[in-house]
């Protein structure tokens, strides 16, 4: 009997995507893991493992199509041993299951062996028996990782939600989790700057009053017909393009836009960006101006706290930000990316300038996943 597939949940409360490449045809058998699809979401494109092995039946999404959660890629029918697997019931799944380890339990204390601590089935807990042999639940950027560390799924513990296996539990389980100082939750917030009494006396009457700040809601006017004029064509906005349309409305409308223009002498910062190049280059890096740049900005932000922040309007709360995640904007095919470079504060520029030059790269390749623009 023919079984579906549905486009998961990828997280992140994406809802749809659309499909840019089908990696197999009806009738053609594919093993668990072998990538189905390439999808593109609003953040990237990402691959979509199989959760079986079997046999394609029939694919109903062509190259283009925005499919949402939920809705059916493809149908297939399983290998005999999953097709046997299926048909039994939660109940006689979970009795084949016992049985057969208190069949192996039996025959390893007829042997007289003692039974391996962890084993999967001696004394194994129901939701570790349920993961052995099937697809751990994971989104298909966090498969991708596991692959690159060399992590099998099935032996990290999930922490997302519904037994999900998130990126953090994989890097958890490669050693690479990020280590918390101890001290830094008893950090003491920094004190407030005081205020002219001017600014005193306005700040009182606002709190007294207790205003919600109420952002301005303009509505755009129509759009005129554009054919009055003259030929013209339309062209679907989907995937990366909206998503980078819909984050420029809502800066313009939220963010303060100031124009600041100054002049420098870089003069001595040239010099040492051509004395140390050939040097990161043989690091795998470009020592470009934006490497230095990125590292201005940081101690920018250092001295000026408030412009690494953001504004609660709820709370009423303004929120500094302890940690330095810098964006850099890289022209693709697909459009303008933004992936992140984290703890620019952290890190050498040669460290700086390889990063970057590796993200670049596979941002124009659309090898970036959503954790690295977010």
């Amino acid at each position: 009997m023919a079984k579906e597939f549905k486009l998961q949940d990828p997280g992140e409360g994406i809802h749809e995507a659309e499909i840019l490449e089908v990696h197999v045809s009806p009738n053609e058998a594919v093993q668990e893991e072998d990538t189905l699809l390439t999808i593109e979401t609003d953040k990237a494109a990402i691959e979509v493992p199989s959760p079986f092995s079997g046999t394609i039946e029939e694919i109903r999404v062509e190259v283009g199509d925005m499919v949402e959660v939920g809705e059916t890629l493809m149908t297939y029918s399983e290998d005999s041993a999953g097709d046997q697997e299926a048909d039994e019931t939660p109940e006689e799944e979970a009795e084949a299951e016992a049985k057969r380890g208190a069949e192996e339990e039996k025959k390893t204390r007829a042997e007289g062996k003692p039974a391996v601590e962890g084993d999967d089935r001696v004394g194994a807990e129901p939701e570790a028996r349920e993961r052995d042999g099937r697809p751990v639940p994971a989104a298909p950027a966090t498969r991708r990782l596991a692959r690159e560390l060399n992590v099998d799924l099935r032996e990290v513990e999930p922490s997302g939600p519904e037994g999900r296996v998130t990126a953090e539990d994989v890097r958890a389980a490669a050693g690479e989790a990020e280590t918390v100082p101890e001290d830094e939750g008893d950090e003491v917030p920094e004190a407030a700057p005081e205020m002219a009494p001017e600014e005193e006396a306005v700040a009182k009457a606002l709190v007294e009053e207790r205003k919600p700040v109420q952002l301005p809601r303009i509505q755009a006017p129509p759009l005129p017909d554009f054919t009055r004029w003259g030929e013209v064509e339309r062209v679907p906005l989907r995937s990366v393009r909206r998503a980078t349309a819909e984050r420029m409305a809502l800066a313009w409308s939220q963010v303060a836009h100031v124009t600041h223009q100054d002049v420098a002498d870089i003069t001595e910062l040239e010099r040492f960006r051509r004395e140390h190049r050939e040097e990161v280059a043989e690091a795998g890096g470009k020592l470009t101006l934006t490497v230095l740049l990125m590292k201005a900005v940081v101690g920018a932000l250092k001295e000026f706290p408030r412009f690494n922040a953001s504004l609660d309007v709820d709370a009423e709360e303004i929120i500094l930000k302890k940690y330095y995640h810098i964006g850099v904007a890289v022209e693709t095919e697909r459009g303008l990316i933004v992936p992140v470079i984290r703890d620019a504060d952290c890190k050498t520029i040669e460290e700086l300038a390889v990063e970057l030059t590796d993200t670049a790269q596979r941002a124009r390749d659309g090898e970036v996943g959503r954790e690295d623009m977010t």
